[in-house]
């Protein structure tokens, strides 16, 4: 690993500061952003938890989803598709701090798909009835005791599983993104924020120190290409899931 990458970057992101408070700039990084979900599977790991988890849950029950960070809402209409494919009934809800990524998403989403958006702090936020809770690309936005908060959180409100996708730290995308980003013509914040988004990721080892410390017996995987997804079971008919033994290749 880089010096640089070996231990976790405190550098914020610009998307994390004010200075993308126009409403026509920020749908347009949220795009570039989508766009790179796309490229490099980056939803696969939570759409491979809820397939397996819904396979285990009676056929025609209905099922709620709430998506935490939701974006420009890629991930739910993904979700959508998927539930589509399985024949299983939904309901989806995506929840960001921003008003305006809250306003790209519902543009953003076709009127026949029947998710809703609401702007709110999530350690403010009070869902009923939530059986899944998803989070992708957030958690390297937090500092540690902001994601200790969210694990607590999660293991509150998710009445079934809830699942946390984020980038894996490692020296190789973090030099390959910014030239794939720069090929591609992504929004200078967008190449600028990749690098710092990967350097502000955990490894797998840094992961399950923090779910140690939170008390939370959550499984660590890693995917492909560089990310890590973190998840668990709640229902009460369900053994717990164990955390991974990390490997020498996961940290």
């Amino acid at each position: 690993m880089l010096r640089t990458l070996q231990r976790r970057s405190q550098r914020r992101e610009l998307m994390d500061g004010s200075g993308l408070g126009d409403a026509g700039l920020q749908a347009e990084v949220l795009a570039d952003l989508a766009e790179v979900n796309r490229l490099t599977r980056t939803h696969e790991p939570v759409l491979q938890f809820l397939r397996q988890a819904w396979s285990e849950l009676p056929r025609g029950r209905l099922v709620r989803v709430l998506d935490i960070g939701c974006g420009q809402g890629d991930l739910l209409r993904h979700i959508w598709v998927l539930a589509g494919e399985l024949g299983r009934p939904v309901q989806l809800c995506g929840l960001d701090l921003q008003p305006h990524t809250v306003l790209a998403a519902r543009m953003a989403t076709p009127p026949d798909m029947p998710v809703r958006y609401i702007a709110a702090d999530v350690f403010k936020h009070q869902p009923e009835d939530i059986d899944f809770v998803v989070c992708a690309q957030v958690a390297h936005h937090l500092t540690d005791a902001q994601l200790l908060a969210l694990l607590g959180w999660l293991q509150r409100h998710a009445r079934v599983g809830w699942c946390v996708t984020d980038l894996r730290r490692h020296w190789m995308p973090y030099l390959g993104f910014r030239w794939l980003a720069r090929l591609l013509g992504w929004h200078p914040v967008v190449q600028v924020d990749g690098t710092r988004s990967i350097a502000r990721a955990w490894t797998p080892a840094e992961w399950r120190r923090l779910l140690l410390q939170a008390g939370v017996r959550a499984e660590v995987r890693c995917h492909l290409p560089f990310r890590l997804a973190v998840c668990m079971r709640l229902d009460r008919h369900a053994p717990p899931n164990l955390a991974s033994q990390a490997g020498p290749a996961d940290r």
